[in-house]
């Protein structure tokens, strides 16, 4: 058995245990919906937080996962103005890091 704290379990905080905001709700509960194929919940979870994920945290890189997500259900539900609205404001986004020829 590998343990990963030297104090007793039942003394560390567990997550499940912080209060959530709003936008940390609407993250999970895309994931959850993206995961049952219901691109309509996702997108009604996700699209009013996506600007929003910043201010709880979390790498770029997780930030682009939300994103693509919001992406996949928009085009998987044939919302393809949105889509396109979402690429283009992702694409006129200031990189942290620049990137070579672009």
């Amino acid at each position: 058995m590998i343990t990963l704290w030297k104090t007793s379990p039942a003394t560390v905080p567990r997550c499940r245990d912080a209060p959530i905001t709003a936008t940390e709700r609407g993250a999970k509960n895309s994931c959850s919906a993206f995961a049952a194929a219901r691109y309509d919940a996702t997108i009604a979870a996700l699209a009013p937080v996506l600007d929003q994920l910043v201010r709880v945290g979390g790498s770029a890189a997780q930030r682009d996962l939300f994103e693509h997500t919001l992406l996949a259900a928009y085009l998987r539900t044939g919302r393809h103005g949105e889509a396109r609205a979402l690429l283009e404001r992702s694409v006129a986004r200031p990189r942290s890091v620049p990137v070579a020829g672009v």
